[in-house]
């Protein structure tokens, strides 16, 4: 494992200081750690030139990282989390529920190391995308929760041409102690709430019916939470996988699209909050 100290670029994936950069032809993603241990999202758009960019990020109301146990809970609330835990001073939706024997379920993972690879190996057992040695560059980053031996992995897989990066994550027990996985999210991502011209982003889903499976829906985002979800078992027509955050009136000419597509799921839930 390498530690985030490192300066270099492979396979279209950046890492400078503790900023983490992962570029596709036309767009940019990064993330970074701060205090050496909170991994955080910093932005996700059109292509980008310049490294840091961490003043774009928000770390706290007060614009700072607060020090103090107390203020430690104003943190906590308000830094981008790149996978979110639950029960650690974050009240937005959380990524990752882990139960464990004595009945509690708090998870709060810090940031451990990363690697970057030059292959996308499929996921055994699983539908999933992959590339031959050398076309795509994975970076794997580890996280792991110090209190309760909870282990997260999250792999960001750039393929460049399309504009396309694949993302899934694994969770293990590090532990000899039991653990139930309530929830395990396959990605989160906070990104702000208005278009580059200063309109307020709107939903895209697409639900249907047999042969028809793609009528078109765009709704408000209202204050809380809205999304799509199925309880099927499988992939069907009543509710696609697929998650879109679109400006105002968009065309398949002008306006921006954020998409979040599963490539195969049974039950799943989507959503914005």
């Amino acid at each position: 494992m390498e530690n985030s100290r490192m300066k270099r670029t492979q396979f279209n994936i950046s890492v400078s200081g503790d900023t983490f950069r992962i570029d596709t032809k036309n767009t940019s993603y990064m993330l970074g750690v701060r205090d050496g241990l909170f991994l955080g999202h910093f932005y996700y758009g059109p292509r980008i030139i310049e490294d840091d960019i961490t003043y774009r990020s928000a770390f706290a109301p007060e614009g700072r990282i607060s020090r103090t146990d107390r203020e430690m809970v104003i943190f906590m609330d308000g830094f981008r989390f790149e996978y979110p835990g639950w029960g650690a001073g974050d009240s937005r939706e959380g990524a990752l529920k882990v139960q464990y024997e004595d009945g509690t379920t708090r998870v709060c993972p810090l940031f451990r190391g990363y690697e970057i690879s030059s292959s996308k190996a499929p996921v055994p057992g699983l539908p999933s995308t992959y590339a031959a040695e050398g076309e795509v560059g994975t970076l794997r980053i580890d996280l792991a929760d110090p209190d309760t031996d909870v282990e997260v992995s999250l792999f960001y897989s750039a393929f460049y041409e399309e504009d396309v990066i694949a993302r899934r994550v694994e969770v293990r027990n590090g532990g000899d102690g039991k653990m139930v996985l309530q929830r395990v999210l396959s990605a989160a991502m906070d990104m702000p709430g208005r278009d580059m011209q200063g309109r307020p982003f709107e939903l895209l889903t697409f639900h249907g019916t047999w042969a028809r499976e793609f009528t078109r829906q765009i709704d408000p985002i209202p204050f809380g939470r809205i999304g799509v979800s199925s309880i099927c078992g499988k992939t069907g027509n009543r509710a696609q996988s697929f998650l879109g955050i679109v400006s105002p009136g968009i065309t398949q000419e002008e306006g921006e699209v954020y998409g979040l597509q599963f490539l195969y799921s049974g039950n799943f839930s989507s959503m914005v909050e």
